[in-house]
């Protein structure tokens, strides 16, 4: 059952603001490397095509068209996969090559440039809620969330900042990214909706949190300070087989402290998809995290910190103390 769509905008043909986003940089980006492209979407995958590879033949009945300079913008139902292999030669080669580099390019501006939030399930892997002492959890429960702000956000190059007594702890995951607006996603029809995916690090001022628990009060704060989530670039979705078998690791100093896989979820990612969007709108570019495995433990100043998914991406992060100074 294919999902109907559903968009934010009053106006019934307006592009989503993530296609415009994307027609922006992929004209940026055609004209830096002097290589005029095509971008096709379902709203959902990207794909950038060279004018002198052969374009799918199938394209949507509504498809929209913008232009902006050079480019020519195609909303398509289906994007062919195998434009490498219809290379004649080097040169052609190469500016697929740009273009899938502009594919990266553009879902990273779908997180970094449209994400509105960002939501994380708590105790989805049997073993960590065991070793931090709750209760375990079944897939008769529903799945509980908390929300971390998109100023967590954190690309390689900047350091993850640790606060200053606070305790903090990693905690890696497998990142989803929201392809377009939703709500009350069925099950079935949750793939349809996820545009890729990131590793993550749910960093975690566990003294904060711990002490906010003993309270009874909220502890927002232990999850949400600035850089206190780190990620990987995009992963589309077409680069995963089946992310529901996705080995997820993190090292810290070369020691290996975290190594699990998806297949161990409480519940799995359509579930997590199905129950986060029942009550709440979720958005184009925002994420939903999906849990970690066992091994969280302390982060230190000078800690260098690599994470990632095996055989497919990986990212190295440096730790610094903060300490609360006034900027």
């Amino acid at each position: 059952m294919k999902a109907s769509r559903t968009s934010r905008h009053a106006t019934p043909n307006k592009p989503p603001d993530s296609v415009l986003l994307c027609s922006m940089l992929v004209t940026q980006l055609a004209c830096q490397h002097r290589v005029p492209a095509v971008l096709l979407t379902d709203g959902i995958d990207f794909s950038v095509y060279p004018t002198n590879v052969p374009l799918p033949q199938e394209t949507a009945h509504d498809s929209m068209h913008i232009r902006q300079g050079a480019l020519h913008c195609i909303g398509a139902n289906t994007v062919a996969a195998a434009a490498l292999e219809r290379c004649e030669n080097s040169a052609q080669a190469w500016q697929v090559l740009m273009a899938s580099r502009a594919r990266r390019a553009l879902g990273d501006a779908l997180v970094s440039k449209i994400s509105k939030k960002c939501l994380a399930v708590g105790r989805n892997y049997v073993e960590h809620a065991k070793e931090m002492g709750h209760e375990v959890p079944s897939v008769s429960q529903e799945p509980f969330f908390f929300m971390k702000p998109t100023t967590c956000y954190l690309r390689e190059g900047r350091p993850i900042l640790l606060p200053i007594g606070s305790e903090p702890e990693h905690e890696v995951e497998l990142g989803l990214v929201i392809a377009r607006r939703c709500k009350r996603v069925p099950r079935d029809a949750a793939f349809s909706f996820i545009a890729g995916y990131l590793v993550c690090i749910d960093v975690t001022a566990r003294r904060w949190q711990r002490e906010a628990k003993a309270k009874g009060l909220p502890w927002t704060l232990a999850k949400s300070a600035d850089s206190f989530l780190p990620m990987s670039r995009f992963i589309r979705r077409e680069e995963v087989h089946d992310p529901q078998r996705l080995w997820l690791w993190l090292k810290v100093n070369g020691q290996l402290r975290q190594r699990g896989c998806t297949v161990d979820m409480v519940h799995d990612i359509a579930s997590l998809v199905h129950y986060a969007s029942r009550w709440m709108t979720l958005e184009e570019g925002d994420i939903i995290l999906t849990g970690t495995p066992a091994g969280v433990g302390p982060l230190l100043h000078g800690d260098i910190v690599e994470a990632g998914i095996e055989e497919l991406v990986s990212m190295k992060f440096v730790c610094e103390t903060d300490t609360g100074s006034p900027i």
